[in-house]
């Protein structure tokens, strides 16, 4: 199998998977025979917050092509989630980002990996749902401000638009990683060949063992990071497509045998989910999936650093990555066809 075919069956395999690697689990899976998805009649709960306008060197934009965009992410449990009140409520980090962009112009789609380090501007949203300000912090933060799930979500789609120069997330995805294993069982174990060295954690997960998986190593392949290898956010997102790739071979496999199998997966892990879209948009993102030009999985390029953070003032050492500005654009225009309609303020001469 090569990459490309990889690829396509990463993407088909969708939105339901997520737990840090849970990426990718709309399916049409089989010849597109397989029903997955339940065809409510349910309608979308969009965030209604004001559109930032697309703004690229002094030049206001807007999409040229019929696009949609939707964020996908896993969340850690640094947070307190699960409190019944505001007041208590505390956020979690969203380890895992992953965009989804559907051309429906071109009849294309790509994914773009973002780095949980990304150091960004992310506001700083209280828990009554306003943003007091604004700080170039790592990206993955974004998701712990708010009083609820949702706001944390909403944040992070916020955030991420905002990175991307205003180019709008028309819709979310989020799982608890601690999904993960839940994920894992649910599929039978997943079998991957291990490149980097996790004995300190499990003696049996040593480079180029190839092992099936157990829901606690499942875990810890997609979640550890600071006593793994070079301990890089980087690393662990390589470990992600990996698991990701075998993930999907996997359900391919069930599927074909259990025409309700994936809907039985999205059900059993709603549970641990937070979303925006209803299965009916599922269903629509995975049928252009299912039928579009995979255009493959990019990642924003820049550097890594390690080193005390002004922003979060606590004193201790984070790792920050630093997205490459002309890259990044590069990325964007590459990505979404832009019309230009006018200079921005700053632009003006």
């Amino acid at each position: 199998m090569n990459r490309k075919q990889k690829m396509k069956i990463a993407g088909q395999i969708g939105l339901v998977v997520l737990g840090i690697i849970v990426i990718y689990l709309i399916v049409m899976l089989i010849d597109n025979r397989i029903g997955i998805f339940d065809s409510g009649e349910d309608e979308d709960e969009s965030y209604e917050e004001e559109e930032l306008p697309i703004e690229i060197d002094g030049q206001e934009y807007e999409l040229a092509h019929d696009m949609k965009t939707y964020l996908i992410m896993g969340t850690d449990n640094s947070g307190n989630e699960e409190a019944e009140d505001r007041d208590s409520y505390d956020g979690s980090m969203a380890d895992f980002m992953l965009l989804v962009v559907v051309d429906d112009t071109d009849q294309t789609y790509r994914y773009i990996q973002l780095n949980r380090d990304t150091i960004t501007k992310v506001p700083l949203l209280q828990k009554d749902h306003t943003a007091y300000a604004s700080a170039d912090i790592q990206m993955c933060v974004s998701h712990a401000y708010g009083g609820s799930k949702e706001e944390g979500c909403e944040n992070t789609v916020r955030t991420v638009s905002m990175f991307l120069h205003g180019i709008p997330i028309d819709g979310y995805y989020a799982m608890k990683m601690e999904a993960i294993p839940e994920l894992n069982h649910a599929v039978g174990g997943v079998t991957v060949t291990i490149e980097d060295d996790f004995t300190e954690i499990d003696p049996e997960m040593k480079p180029g063992a190839t092992l099936k998986l157990s829901d606690e190593q499942a875990y810890t392949f997609v979640h550890s990071r600071m006593d793994v290898g070079d301990g890089q956010n980087t690393s662990r997102m390589r470990r992600h497509r990996t698991y990701m790739e075998a993930l999907a071979k996997t359900v391919q496999e069930q599927a074909a045998k259990d025409k309700k199998y994936v809907n039985r997966i999205y059900k059993e892990l709603m549970s641990y989910s937070t979303t925006d879209m209803g299965s009916k948009s599922f269903s629509n993102i995975a049928s252009k999936i299912n039928s579009y030009t995979d255009r493959g999985l990019v990642t924003p390029e820049g550097e890594t650093k390690v080193g005390v953070s002004e922003a979060l003032a606590d004193g201790l050492e984070h790792t920050e990555f630093y997205a490459d500005e002309d890259a990044l654009v590069k990325l964007i225009r590459d990505t979404y066809p832009l019309t230009k309609v006018g200079d921005t303020e700053d632009g003006e001469e």
